[in-house]
């Protein structure tokens, strides 16, 4: 199912550099997930704090949060390692089904 799902998904990586949003979090760059079948455009957000990644789906075209998911595990990837973006992508696929 994860499979069918992802082969319908492209994924828009955002060029938007890491920046701080505060002096307790970091946020990691947008990405960009499009479901051709059903013309849904996802806006997956994701912040780190104190090993904690937490992680928003936004509906851009109903304007609404789809999801919100915490990760608590040991974050020690860096935000721009592709490991990273297929785990977004396993989440928001995952959240499809």
């Amino acid at each position: 199912m994860i499979h069918s799902i992802m082969s319908s998904m492209s994924y828009i990586p955002e060029n938007s550099e890491e920046s701080l949003t505060g002096d307790w979090a970091t946020r990691l760059n947008d990405s960009y997930l499009h479901d051709s079948r059903e013309d849904l455009v996802l806006k997956i957000s994701s912040i780190v704090h104190d090993n904690e990644v937490i992680t928003t789906a936004w509906d851009v075209n109903k304007n609404r949060v789809r999801s919100i998911h915490v990760n608590i595990a040991n974050y020690t990837r860096t935000p721009r390692d592709p490991a990273y973006d297929k785990e977004q992508l396993l989440f928001i696929s995952a959240l499809m089904q």
